[in-house]
């Protein structure tokens, strides 16, 4: 047979729990019927003020948007509140048996728990009325942390003058994506770019939109490059008075440059490979550093002497330079150039005309051109020098009338060639082949040269021979 005294004390709370609730239903009816009988004498009104009864609250039902989680808060921790809604001693309140439970506050938020608790655990002695008050909480949802804007970084104050930031811009935009377009070389394009963003992109050789004396001295030299047995056309000069936009300014700027490092290259290394002549020859290689170039251009006080250092500095390279501005009939200096005009025709004259020989002043370099020395300032176009254009129209294949046109100015004006020019031009290249060192007047200008197809070997000391016989 079961003994039962065991959980005596659990049953006894049950009975005791349920015979309260009814208690307090049973109060809670009276007194509802007694507040709606109408008090007559001033005792009950007296004992009717003293019972306290709750404030009524015009509070709409709760629905189900009341207890809806904000889809937008993190994840919320386990409330706490419900673990504390079984301890009677802490958060718990005693719902009072005579009065009615209402409330301001929203159910959601409402925290309670029953007036009585047993201890045991089980779940069968925990279960209790549905008239007891339930527990509901609601997670907190953590305050939305502000976001501070992320600051701009402060960008580095530049060295480049306000007039030429409009250039160094487009000179920026051109380096890092068109140079290739300007310099075909791979070595020259990473130069050309390290030297512009060491200077932040500033023109080298314009300032405010103005040609510098570097670049003036720079365009002189590529434009007299005919005058070292070179071709002008390979080093093309930028129109930079025709440039008045950045894009125009920049465009001429990386032109202008390419330009200056194809003179360079070509002056001290030859305008093709000896390899290319033929296998026998070798000689030891001596290019350009791209990056001494542009440093070296760009630092000198002459910039037309200093690219003109990059041609060969022997004896004999400069004999071969001035025997071909002997043979071109310019003499020494730099190429003259004849500007275009109205053409210029001597008549001679007869017993009823004097002759006519029409004045200007582009006469005086024409005397120069053509090797006249008698009257070298004279701007009268007589009958000398007419003579020397006629001879001049004869040798450059064109009419011989002696008449100064647009033809015989461009004829003018372009390198004379014939085979004796052609041969002081080869052996001008031949010596941009050679090493630098060579006649260097540390070693005494003492050199030795091999002629393997005549079998004869030179020593040379100071422009003389020496030693021995050739052999």
């Amino acid at each position: 047979m079961r003994d039962c005294s065991t959980n005596r004390a659990g049953f006894d709370r049950v009975l005791m729990a349920v015979a309260a609730t009814f208690l307090t239903v049973s109060a809670t009816s009276a007194l509802a019927g007694v507040s709606d009988t109408p008090r007559t004498s001033a005792a009950e009104l007296a004992i009717d003020a003293a019972v306290p009864r709750p404030e009524p609250a015009n509070v709409p039902p709760p629905t189900a948007s009341d207890f809806k989680v904000d889809a937008t808060a993190s994840t919320p921790a386990e409330p706490k509140a419900t673990d504390k809604a079984t301890e009677p001693s802490t958060t718990a309140k005693a719902v009072e048996p005579n009065t009615d439970i209402k409330s301001d506050t929203k159910p959601a938020e409402v925290v309670t728990a029953p007036a009585a608790k047993t201890n045991d655990t089980k779940t069968n002695d925990t279960k209790t009325d549905e008239t007891a008050t339930t527990t509901t909480a609601t997670p907190t949802t953590p305050p939305a942390t502000a976001t501070a804007p992320t600051a701009e970084p402060v960008k580095a104050a530049s060295n480049v003058p306000p007039a030429d930031q409009p250039v160094a811009d487009k000179l920026r935009e051109m380096l890092g994506a068109k140079s290739v377009r300007y310099l075909d070389r791979k070595n020259e394009r990473a130069a050309v770019e390290k030297f512009y963003t060491a200077r932040e992109y500033a023109p080298m050789w314009t300032q405010a939109g103005k040609l510098t004396d570097g670049g003036k001295g720079v365009v002189a030299r590529l434009k007299d490059a005919a005058a070292e047995g070179l071709n002008p056309a390979d080093y093309p000069v930028p129109d930079f008075a025709a440039a008045t936009s950045p894009d125009a300014l920049a465009d001429a700027e990386m032109k202008l440059t390419a330009s200056m490092l194809d003179y360079a290259r070509q002056a001290q290394s030859g305008r093709m490979h000896w390899s290319q002549v033929s296998a026998d020859i070798l000689y030891p290689e001596h290019p350009i550093d791209p990056a001494e170039v542009l440093a070296s251009i760009s630092t000198a006080k002459d910039a037309s002497a200093a690219l003109d250092g990059y041609n060969p500095p022997h004896k004999l390279y400069k004999e071969l330079k001035a025997k071909l501005a002997e043979l071109r009939g310019q003499g020494d200096g730099p190429v003259i150039q004849i500007a275009e005009g109205p053409a210029l025709a001597f008549k001679a004259g007869t017993k009823k005309q004097p002759a006519i020989a029409p004045e200007d002043s582009r006469v005086p370099q024409l005397r120069a051109k053509l090797g006249i020395t008698e009257n070298a300032d004279d701007t009268h176009y007589d009958a000398k020098v007419a003579d020397a254009v006629r001879k001049f129209q004869e040798s450059a294949e064109l009419k011989a009338n002696g008449v100064l046109d647009d033809r015989t100015v461009k004829a003018i004006n372009s390198p004379k060639r014939d085979r004796q020019i052609d041969t002081v031009i080869v052996n001008m290249e031949r010596w941009r082949w050679l090493p630098r060192q060579l006649g260097a007047s540390s070693l005494g200008n003492a050199y030795v040269i091999l002629n393997i197809p005549d079998y004869t070997l030179k020593v040379m000391q100071n422009g003389a021979k020496s030693g021995p016989p050739a052999w």
